[in-house]
């Protein structure tokens, strides 16, 4: 699979709602374009070994990408919001 070249370095910047930069790095995507445009003696191989199964679900699962950064997104506000509830601030002044 590396001559085919179809994995490609990827990265993810996030800014948070408190301001914070959360920053994924480290990680590599399937190139769903070179996937797409593979010869079919490429794709036979890629699937007798089980590497096209995986290639497929690894980027099924990149459409939950935004949904675990919600999820991220969701715990800071609740952590802030129980930070100033145990500090005594609030919402509403």
């Amino acid at each position: 699979m590396n001559e085919l070249k179809l994995l490609e370095p990827m990265q993810a910047q996030v800014k948070l709602q408190n301001g914070k930069q959360l920053s994924l790095t480290g990680f590599r995507t399937a190139n769903r374009e070179k996937l797409n445009n593979l010869a079919p003696e490429n794709l036979s191989e890629l699937a007798k070994s089980g590497v096209l199964e995986l290639l497929y679900v690894h980027l099924s699962s990149l459409v939950n990408f935004s949904t675990v950064i919600e999820r991220i997104m969701k715990d800071e506000t609740k952590q802030n919001l129980a930070d100033m509830s145990s500090t005594g601030d609030s919402l509403l002044h």
